[in-house]
């Protein structure tokens, strides 16, 4: 089939740029005209229509487009704490956020583990990418919350929070861009030689395991993508200050 000869490499590169796009065009007016609550259901919707048209035998969008809604959640979750006074609402709201976080993560567990057929077909695979956006959606609130409000909170509350400021992943958060840009990359190369997934559903080679991904792959990875960040990354984070300097010093 035509679709087989897509690269699955560059598969998501599509995906975001049409994303891009809709952001730009519609959610952006449709938030600013009727609020962020009517544009995250737009999300939702937009990104259900064509998961509905697939289900039903139709024509539709490829490359996942039910992806749209997870990034509504995430436009919301950015949305919310920057509005003043929701730090504040969230915060007194932590134990039903966190029981509902919980359970729709549980819910997300039990389907991936017993029914994971869902999780992987075409047609379905949008309900549990679904429920995962919203645990992250909500993680992303509670954990932003619990940030701020840290002097008055001890225990799991900034358990989180603490791990993120750990420096190792301060320090990966540094060029975690450039590892989203390169890893699927990388990761494709090396699975030609390593038989690794999604390589292998197109090469049948012979090594496959766990060992290699962790002590192999990934810190090739790391170090591709922290090799990428100094050589591309870095140099433009540094002269874009001093480009902007020179703006204003001739305006």
């Amino acid at each position: 089939e035509w679709v087989n000869s897509i690269n699955p490499v560059l598969w998501s590169l599509s995906t975001e740029w049409w994303i891009y796009f809709v952001f730009a065009l519609l959610l952006l007016p449709t938030w600013r005209r009727f609020g962020l609550v009517t544009a995250v259901l737009l999300c939702i919707v937009l990104s259900l229509v064509p998961a509905s048209l697939l289900f039903l035998g139709l024509p539709t969008l490829l490359g996942s487009p039910h992806l749209l809604a997870g990034f509504g959640l995430g436009m919301a979750s950015a949305g919310l704490l920057l509005a003043d006074g929701n730090l504040v609402r969230i915060n007194r709201n932590r134990g039903l956020l966190t029981v509902a976080m919980i359970l729709i993560f549980l819910l997300f567990s039990v389907i991936a583990v017993a029914a994971p057929s869902i999780r992987l077909s075409e047609t379905t695979g949008w309900m549990t990418d679904l429920l995962l956006a919203v645990v992250c959606a909500l993680l992303i609130l509670l954990t932003a919350s619990a940030a701020v409000n840290e002097p008055r909170m001890t225990g799991l509350a900034t358990a989180v929070p603490r791990l993120l400021e750990w420096a190792p992943l301060v320090r990966l958060g540094g060029f975690s861009y450039s590892l989203y840009l390169t890893h699927l990359v990388v990761l494709a190369m090396m699975g030609i030689t390593l038989n690794l997934e999604p390589v292998q559903r197109y090469v049948d080679l012979s090594l496959d395991s766990m060992p290699a991904r962790i002590f192999v792959v990934i810190p090739v990875l790391l170090a591709f993508a922290y090799g990428f960040y100094l050589l591309f990354e870095r140099p433009f984070l540094q002269s874009r200050p001093k480009r902007a300097v020179v703006r204003q010093m001739t305006a």
